[in-house]
């Protein structure tokens, strides 16, 4: 975390020793101006960053800002700024602020979230495959043709392919029930093809 102020009229801005960690720099390293500030701001928000630098100059509450910044060594991080009006003897004076770093929070999350789709992902994989395996073997098909009966009844039942594909599996415990299915499944293509 980094903390930050900038007097408007001498256009002095102040960094502690955080700020120049998040921006790359070692203290001493650079004179923090408005400017390098602006140009840390990814290309994408600095219009933005601007018109949220001139409202923190008028408003009397605080603002909270997700954004990209890049770093001196031009690595992106993910960062949240909290800006309040510097009020003095009533007047606005400038204006002041935090700055976190949450690329790291931000990057586990996002990488957690992508291991869990991929794991998902597997698993309906993995369960369509075991269907279309049954199929193949209840109905002397393809796996192609399995593929292409599934899809199709998924389509005309309205269920998603994954969720057909488990009832599939769900009714190998009873017999009946899943001769009834799978003949349903390839029934549907059949008729499809007739009417074409």
């Amino acid at each position: 975390m980094g903390a930050f102020a900038y007097i408007s009229d001498t256009a002095t801005l102040t960094w502690d020793e955080g700020m120049y960690a998040i921006h790359g720099y070692e203290p001493g390293d650079i004179v923090p101006t408005i400017e390098l500030g602006f140009a840390h701001v990814g290309p994408a928000y600095r219009e933005q960053a601007r018109a949220l630098g001139d409202e923190a100059l008028t408003a009397s509450g605080a603002i909270a800002w997700y954004y990209t910044l890049i770093d001196a060594r031009t690595r992106p991080r993910r960062v949240l700024a909290i800006i309040d009006p510097l009020v003095e003897d009533g007047k606005v004076r400038g204006m002041r602020g935090f700055l976190i770093d949450i690329t790291a929070p931000v990057r586990d999350e996002t990488a957690i979230a992508a291991s869990t789709a991929v794991a998902r992902s597997a698993e309906k994989r993995a369960v369509i495959e075991q269907a279309k395996g049954v199929l193949m073997v209840t109905q002397a098909i393809s796996a192609e043709e399995a593929f292409a009966r599934l899809s199709q009844y998924s389509q005309r039942v309205n269920r998603k392919i994954s969720l057909l594909a488990q009832d599939i599996l769900d009714a190998i415990a009873d017999p009946q029930i899943l001769r009834t299915l799978t003949r349903s499944i390839c029934a549907g293509l059949e008729a499809d093809e007739r009417t074409r």
